[in-house]
């Protein structure tokens, strides 16, 4: 697949909360990996992580995005029922 075709593929995260908190977050690889690479955050809300290190996620999404991976990157259910899933398509 080439950079361009791929750039364009959504990155979508979505996180769900046992309180109903949920949320939905679509962005184009381009844009997710720029955010990535200027600022080594993800833009998502990730209190309470436990031993889930942000920084080393995010690490690993942008390597994920520059490999050209499709569907699930990242699919964490937290003890306290939270869910969070990032997924490319």
């Amino acid at each position: 697949m080439d950079d361009k075709t791929y750039d364009k593929m959504i990155v979508t995260v979505t996180m769900n909360t046992p309180r109903g908190d949920d949320a939905e977050l679509r962005l184009p690889v381009k844009a997710v990996r720029r955010l990535l690479n200027s600022t080594g955050k993800f833009p998502v809300p990730l209190q309470d992580t436990g031993n889930i290190n942000v920084d080393e996620m995010a690490a690993m999404i942008l390597d994920c995005l520059d490999e050209k991976i499709e569907g699930d990157v990242v699919n964490i259910s937290y003890a306290d029922g939270t869910k969070l899933r990032v997924f490319i398509k």
